[in-house]
């Protein structure tokens, strides 16, 4: 019997067992295990949406599928039907609690590292730690596997990110991570609930990682690090919890499954790592002391002795937003510096080609990466997908936390073929889209905090930025001060109220506005923005964002 729904309060998510009151009916969150879901799976999913809810379905920041407009009289067959197709955890406390995004691309994509069956562990110990309950709901882990599709830009209170040969360990922080050590594949479930644990014992009422202080974050790590010294693979990682006083003690002489980074050696900042980089990889490439810079955006300060001994997982930033080097497919003792990634940014996803075009995953693959505008799509665009992908010899979808999906097909042309008809339908094909740049929640009246209907606004807002759009610059548009489709800053978040829009330069929806607006005059602000960045004189590719973000200043204050 599903759990009856809960009174709207900010600060939990809703489930599939425990579905959420909104203003078209009720939200019922699917979490596919790994973010993978078969063509009969999804194909069942579209058609309950249909039956039991408004049809519309919504793809979230962590590749889960929320169906709206359920009613209550039809809700226990709606579960009933997802756990017969095996959508369900066992109780609405495994399924709040497990909250785990990985690698869309595992077991594909051949330069990644394939993550499923360490996030499958990950998963079953999550939900089996009767411990962990008292987590936030929106307490997550990131399993990142590297390869064409990192999860550098999406958010996770504990990441574990492939090096090339260990996994690197990080706490989340406002602004990137603070790489706090390394662990093994097989290691990370123990490791990850040591941390999880150790969070619940020092973090007091703050509820995320990311809100927590540099003292509380380094007392985390090193509770961890206590408890998994003298472990093995397999064993209770909280069988010696004997927190050390002594810092020394549990940074040298953790011979666990976390190995720790004293934070005199951490550099916290971007949330990527140099995938198939060691420290020693760098010491060969340079004798200067210095990583000598290889391309554009990448930090020429960055020393060697910043990255920890043995870590391979030294921080690529500078305040958050410097490159990361990336060394996707290299082979241990290749030039590591070869590929190097775009700029870090928190927008990275919303302005860079993942999840949307073609993609050559290796080994004969292509991938065709369809994009859901504002994350929402309906039943009906959904099942004609899944027909056309059948045709185009896929057998499943891969979920992305960047409101697109991932679908393998038998060649190049079968996704090209894919992409065009998907256009068709609505769906986004192109990298180039400006929607892309855009977040936006349902807004009114399908939510019951928004005030406006935002998605149509949104996309006359999208027309209006079309010059603006992308190398780092983001619009969020908000049916209310929440902010639920985008956490981060955005270049212009733009916060709904009562039909008129507040204007925030460089925040989130719960910052204080500039001016309130009407949509079309915001438009025709938009509009004015290039001419002022031209005025403003030649400003580089790096600081764009930066330059947008001050002539949008400069056009309010006038």
């Amino acid at each position: 019997m599903t759990a009856a729904p809960e009174s709207r309060r900010r600060g939990w998510c809703p489930g599939a067992l425990r579905p959420m009151q909104s203003g078209d009916g009720l939200l019922v969150r699917i979490k596919p295990s790994c973010g993978m879901v078969s063509l009969e799976q999804a194909e069942a999913i579209a058609t309950l949406a249909r039956d039991h809810g408004n049809g519309l379905i919504d793809l979230t920041s962590r590749g889960n599928l929320q169906l709206r407009g359920v009613s209550g009289e039809t809700l226990d067959v709606l579960t009933s039907a997802l756990d017969a197709l095996g959508l369900l955890d066992a109780t609405p406390e495994a399924e709040a609690v497990r909250n785990v995004i990985s690698s869309p691309l595992a077991g594909i994509d051949v330069t990644a590292f394939d993550t499923r069956s360490v996030v499958k562990a990950l998963e079953q110990r999550v939900t089996s730690d009767s411990s962990l309950g008292a987590l936030s709901d929106k307490f997550g882990f990131l399993v990142d596997g590297g390869g064409m599709q990192p999860l550098a830009d999406v958010e996770a209170d504990i990441r574990f990110v492939w090096t090339g040969d260990h996994f690197a360990v990080g706490l989340a922080r406002e602004s990137g991570c603070d790489w706090i050590g390394t662990c093994s594949p097989g290691d990370v479930p123990d490791v990850a609930i040591a941390l999880a644990r150790s969070f619940l014992i020092h973090a007091g009422s703050v509820r995320r990682v990311r809100h927590l202080s540099d003292g509380e974050r380094d007392q985390i790590s090193k509770t961890a690090a206590v408890e998994t010294r003298g472990q093995t693979h397999g064993s209770d990682p909280m069988r010696n919890v004997a927190v050390s006083n002594n810092r020394n003690t549990a940074f040298n002489d953790a011979h666990g499954l976390l190995t720790p980074i004293p934070s005199s050696r951490r550099r916290p900042g971007s949330t990527q790592v140099a995938t198939g980089v060691t420290p020693q990889d760098l010491a060969r490439h340079t004798s200067s002391g210095t990583v000598e810079q290889a391309d554009a955006g990448v930090d020429p300060g960055l020393r060697r002795d910043d990255v920890g001994t043995g870590s391979g997982c030294g921080d690529w930033s500078e305040s958050g937003t410097a490159a990361a080097v990336e060394a996707r497919g290299q082979t241990h003792g290749s030039d590591p510096m070869r590929n190097v990634a775009v700029r870090f940014s928190p927008n990275i996803a919303l302005n860079g080609p993942r999840g949307v075009g073609v993609v050559e995953a290796g080994g004969g693959s292509s991938v065709a990466g369809i994009g859901l505008p504002y994350g929402g799509t309906t039943s009906t665009a959904l099942l004609s997908l899944m027909a056309l992908a059948r045709q185009a010899g896929a057998t499943e979808l891969r979920l992305t936390p960047w409101r697109a999906i991932l679908i393998a097909t038998a060649d190049r042309d079968a996704a090209a073929f894919l992409l065009t008809q998907a256009a068709g339908l609505g769906f986004i094909t192109d990298p180039a889209d400006t929607r892309r740049a855009i977040a936006a929640c349902p807004g009114a009246p399908a939510c019951a905090s928004g005030t406006t209907p935002v998605r149509a606004d949104a996309d006359l807002l999208a027309k209006a930025a079309a010059n603006l759009l992308g190398d780092g610059v983001d619009i969020h548009v908000s049916g209310c001060a929440k902010g639920c489709a985008h956490r981060q800053a955005a270049t212009l978040t733009i916060v709904a109220d009562g039909g008129v829009y507040g204007l925030v330069v460089n925040g989130t929806a719960a910052n204080a506005a500039c001016g309130r607006y009407t949509a079309p005059e915001i438009a025709e602000i938009l509009a004015r923005v290039p001419s002022a960045v031209t005025k403003a004189g030649d400003v580089s590719h790096t600081k764009r964002g930066a330059a947008i973000a001050a002539a949008l200043k400069e056009i309010l204050a006038a």
